[in-house]
């Protein structure tokens, strides 16, 4: 007997407010749900203004707000989700190929089954107010930057080694607007200008894998309007490969920085704006520690995580005495910790919640101070610890020649490389990453709990 599926359905409309949404459908209201902000908007205003730029926007944020609306089943990863949204220019988003590009890529990135429809809008946008901006007329590329290592890293090291080429930086990352201080010019790019909310009660969902789709289109978008044709992607390997030859439990394959993902957005931005723009990977065959190394030899003096910030949760998880820290051992500060150990930094341990990865027990490992624990970061650590180990483990594998043609076969279509080259590259990522590991997990005392959940497997 088959097993039923129960998929989670969600069907939005983008309204104004005075609009109703249609019957069945529910409403993500612009002004309240998703909020745009016009000094920021102004940031990705050139001198001729298109409403396409909104429309643009406004879609990546009606993809973030029904994927953190919805929660998935605990039965199927996939959710049926349906959109409607106002654009200016109907036809334009209406032509087949634009809508056969744009489902196939969130299908890709997400795991779930897209249906947008577009209507004309009833508020056209005008132009926003432009008087402080000194906006690019020109780039050779554009880098986009959170508050992570990895874009720092790689924006230091390209200026060094492409000291000609003009590089303009967009910011993808930041949950806040960024406002300038008196007596400072404000700069393109440097905020997402919109912010969402969850147009549903309920927790929603956590895996956020429509990141990436604002990553590369907002990125994506900034190239075009600077007449750019190269966007740099800043994730190292372990980061934009790692979760697809190690994935997490049976959860859909992560490749927000994946380059099958990205070569797919770069077709749906030539559909839409009949423009070439190329995704660069320069360091995904290279572990974050190798990139982080490269960094600390070019700037010897510079503390790379001195602002910087890879940890996702916020103040209600990860603060001692009220001020914000990183938890220190969900998975992205896991890697964080042990690609800094690799290059030779040493981050302050009141950096993180988690100030002491060599105690005895998890919880014991926390700061004095921190009171407010919780089975679900048991779980975050155990996951991020887990992950990096199984990546380790592969370089044991008897099937590791199969998982990499597996692999190398997309990434070398995406990037134009040859299938044996790549697949030779990926296992030297993994065999530094394991060399990487146990250096990391060898510094750690015996007893420590993190080498305890490692060497039981």
């Amino acid at each position: 007997m088959n097993a039923i599926r129960r998929q989670t359905n969600l069907s939005a409309d983008l309204v104004y407010p005075g609009e109703k949404p249609r019957k069945g459908a529910v409403a993500c209201e612009i002004g309240r749900h998703i909020k745009f902000d016009t000094e920021a908007l102004e940031g990705f205003a050139p001198s001729t203004w298109q409403p396409i730029i909104y429309d643009v926007m406004l879609l990546v944020a009606a993809v973030e707000a029904c994927d953190y609306s919805r929660t998935r089943s605990k039965i199927d990863w996939a959710r049926n989700l349906s959109v409607r949204i106002p654009v200016h220019e109907v036809d334009r988003w209406n032509d087949t190929n634009v809508q056969q590009e744009l489902t196939n890529t969130l299908r890709l990135l997400t795991g779930d089954n897209w249906f947008i429809e577009f209507r004309k809008t009833p508020e056209p946008q005008t132009r926003p107010a432009q008087s402080q901006f000194d906006f690019p007329h020109h780039a050779d590329s554009v880098v986009p930057y959170s508050d992570g290592l990895d874009s720092k890293a790689v924006t230091g090291i390209l200026s060094k080694t492409r000291p000609t080429d003009t590089m303009v930086r967009v910011r993808v990352g930041a949950s806040r607007i960024k406002k300038p201080k008196i007596g400072e010019r404000a700069k393109p790019f440097e905020n997402v200008p919109f912010r969402v909310g969850r147009i549903m009660n309920g927790n929603g969902e956590s895996s956020g894998r429509s990141r990436g789709f604002k990553f590369g289109v907002l990125s994506g978008l900034a190239a075009h309007l600077v007449g750019s044709k190269s966007v740099i992607v800043p994730e190292s390997g372990q980061g934009a490969i790692g979760p697809t030859l190690a994935n997490v439990g049976q959860s859909y394959f992560d490749r927000r920085s994946h380059p099958k993902f990205t070569k797919m957005v770069s077709s749906f931005l030539k559909a839409l704006l009949d423009d070439n723009i190329t995704f660069e990977h320069p360091v995904i065959f290279s572990t974050k520690g190798q990139t982080l190394g490269q960094f600390r030899q070019l700037f010897p003096e510079q503390e790379i995580w001195a602002n910087t910030r890879s940890c996702w949760m916020d103040q209600r998880q990860a603060s001692v005495n009220q001020q914000l820290r990183q938890c220190g051992v969900c998975a992205a500060c896991m890697l964080r910790r042990l690609s800094l150990h690799a290059a030779g930094y040493h981050e302050p341990s009141d950096s993180y919640v988690w100030e002491d990865l060599g105690a005895k027990d998890f919880r014991s490992g926390a700061s004095k101070q921190f009171s407010t624990h919780n089975n679900a970061q048991w779980e975050y650590a155990l996951a991020g610890t887990l992950h990096l180990d199984h990546l380790a483990s592969l370089k044991s594998s008897e099937n590791l020649d199969d998982l990499l043609l597996r692999q190398a076969i997309p990434i070398a279509d995406s990037l134009g490389l040859e299938v044996d080259d790549t697949k030779e590259r990926i296992k030297e990522m993994i065999n530094v990453h394991t060399v990487e590991w146990l250096e990391f997990l060898n510094d750690l005392p015996d007893e420590s709990f993190v080498r305890g959940w490692a060497e039981a497997r």
